[in-house]
């Protein structure tokens, strides 16, 4: 899993660069945080690098015209950041009734 902060003033562009992320095929965005921390899982080291390196980030700051902190987190960095666990609730399914 890779962290790293794009702390965008738009949420169109914090969708923009989640969404591209997870379309890139071998990676996956997991979570975006209020501060604009995202932690994306990779599956290779080459993915992993590509994240890193910023370029995704840096033109989705272009398309919106925003300048933005973008930087690789550090170990003490990712221990410190509150993750919100969500209870995910079972559901069943209830089907059309049909009429008699």
């Amino acid at each position: 899993v890779v962290w790293f902060k794009a702390d965008y003033d738009s949420p169109f562009a914090r969708a923009l660069l989640a969404n591209s992320v997870t379309l890139t095929p071998g990676t996956i965005t997991i979570d975006i945080t209020d501060e604009g921390y995202y932690s994306v899982h990779a599956l290779t080291q080459h993915l992993r690098e590509g994240l890193l390196d910023g370029s995704m980030q840096k033109k989705v700051a272009w398309a919106y015209k925003e300048k933005i902190d973008f930087r690789p987190l550090s170990e003490e960095e990712i221990a410190g950041i509150d993750v919100i666990e969500h209870e995910i609730t079972p559901r069943t399914y209830r089907g059309r009734r049909k009429k008699k």
